[in-house]
């Protein structure tokens, strides 16, 4: 959400270069809004209130990798990401449509709203 860009690499839609002055990045017909899209914290569960958001965390403790998804509509399904070893925190990552949420035990997040911009 904030940093210093000194270069810009070639890519789709880009050129490159090194940035030699101060000024504003954005990004032409980007889903992205520049307003408050990212979130992070320490949770048990997390809603995608207005927009659709693409969350991705990790378990605070080892062992609690199952979670539930609550779609908009009152139905759930389980998202199981044990990695298999028993000794590290479980990572997941998943898309979540507006009205959704995401419940466990406690995990820490990076959470991106969807936000047509």
């Amino acid at each position: 959400t904030s940093g210093t860009v000194t270069s810009v690499a070639t890519g789709s839609g880009l050129t490159g270069g090194t940035i030699t002055s101060s000024g504003t990045l954005s990004l032409k017909n980007s889903f992205l809004a520049s307003n408050g899209t990212v979130s992070t914290g320490t949770t048990t569960s997390f809603t995608a209130s207005t927009y659709p958001h693409f969350i991705s965390g990790r378990t605070t403790s080892t062992g609690g990798g199952d979670f539930t998804v609550t779609e908009a509509d009152g139905s759930t399904h389980s998202l199981s990401m044990r990695d298999g070893d028993s000794g590290t925190f479980d990572v997941f990552a998943t898309l979540l449509p507006a009205g959704s949420s995401i419940s466990g035990n406690t995990f820490v997040y990076l959470a991106v709203a969807l936000v047509p911009g």
